[in-house]
């Protein structure tokens, strides 16, 4: 099955993760997978000398999501809407923002990898107004 190179680092990034948190064999299986597929994107593109950064930067990205999204979890899906404060939501709001900017983030490297092997497809998202997500026009300015 071929796949992108962004979609292996972001992909093997997270089975990565999973299995550092979770740890079930299913998670286990996975990782070595998308290993698999790594190490033929290293023997196909050996003009990228930086594959194991570049994998290193997604875990980061995906990791950092990944703990926003518990901290989200853990302040507000196990309580009623009529329980949460009012400090909560602002910390669930604060927190549902990082999201967003971090996937741009994830969204605009693993663009950046097709584009340097040439290989996949671009990811281009739209919000709800049709702005491209990280173009800067998604992002309201504020006037200084």
């Amino acid at each position: 099955m071929k796949r992108d190179p962004g979609d292996i680092l972001d992909r093997l990034s997270i089975a990565i993760l999973k299995v550092e948190k979770i740890g079930e064999a299913e998670n286990k299986k996975e990782e070595e997978m998308f290993r698999g597929y790594f190490r033929e994107l290293k023997k196909d593109h050996p003009e990228v000398l930086y594959w194991d950064e570049a994998l290193n930067f997604m875990k980061l990205v995906n990791s950092m999501t990944w703990e926003l999204e518990w901290s989200i979890r853990e302040e507000a899906l196990d309580k009623d809407i009529k329980e949460i404060t009012s400090k909560e939501l602002k910390h669930i709001g604060h927190d549902t923002m990082f999201i967003r900017r971090f996937n741009i983030l994830r969204v605009q490297f693993k663009n950046l990898l097709n584009i340097i092997t040439d290989e996949g497809v671009q990811n281009v998202d739209k919000d709800r107004r049709g702005a491209i997500a990280g173009d800067g026009k998604d992002v309201k300015k504020k006037n200084s």
